[in-house]
């Protein structure tokens, strides 16, 4: 059964899937039913279901994949990994979607923002990044129903690279603290010097959107997208 079970890895043909950030392609391992059935049973029904799903996504295209890629490129790798169980899903066309949106333009994943007080360096987080403050959000607040506002905090923290104070030069590298630590440091920071930040957030948000949008309708990256 050892022997079969290894024959069956080795049959699997690696995909070539376009990485936006890259603006290239990079060879992946397919899709098997044990990935779907992984997405399937990890998906909680609470409020931090969605995140738990993003990072079992994360994981998985981490596993089939090589390195660690940008969340702006998941949509896109997601949609190319379903795309070679089934191009059809519902009406969406996903073949056309996905070979369109190699022509999207990229966007500067990388940005500073000056305010009076603060000079933040941001930038468009990696899977590392997403997963290491979903899993902060998941170990601390799993049975919470409120969680708006700390998903809010959260997705600073996963697009700051450092803050620096203005009047005495003094920067934190968000890389080298603590999650609790970065979640203390942009909650006291007052709302007004965080609302460029947030804009950029919003840019690379809609960025996103772009590569699972088809003739106005969205692909809803979520559970029901593996069930065939």
């Amino acid at each position: 059964m050892t022997t079969f079970l290894n024959n069956l890895k080795n049959i699997q043909k690696e995909v070539d899937i376009f990485i936006p950030s890259l603006q290239s392609d990079v060879k992946f391992k397919p899709l098997t039913l044990k990935h779907q059935k992984n997405i399937l049973d990890n998906v909680e029904l609470n409020a931090i279901s969605i995140i738990i799903f993003y990072n079992k996504l994360n994981d998985i295209i981490l596993e089939l994949g090589q390195g660690d890629f940008n969340i702006v490129d998941r949509p896109n790798i997601i949609l190319s990994l379903r795309e070679r169980i089934n191009s059809k899903y519902g009406k969406f066309d996903l073949l056309k979607l996905i070979t369109s949106n190699r022509e999207i333009k990229p966007i500067n994943l990388n940005k500073t923002i000056e305010t009076n007080d603060f000079i933040f360096e941001l930038a468009s987080p990696t899977f590392k990044v997403d997963s290491e403050s979903n899993n902060y959000l998941i170990k601390n607040f799993k049975t919470e129903s409120k969680l708006l506002g700390k998903l809010y905090v959260s997705e600073l923290t996963k697009f700051t690279k450092s803050i620096t104070i203005k009047n005495n030069n003094e920067t934190v590298e968000f890389s080298n603290i603590k999650m609790e630590e970065k979640f203390d440091i942009i909650e006291n920071i007052s709302s007004s010097s965080i609302t460029e930040v947030y804009d950029y957030i919003k840019e690379v948000r809609e960025f996103e959107k772009k590569f699972i949008t088809q003739k106005g309708d969205i692909v809803e990256i979520n559970p029901e997208l593996f069930i065939l």
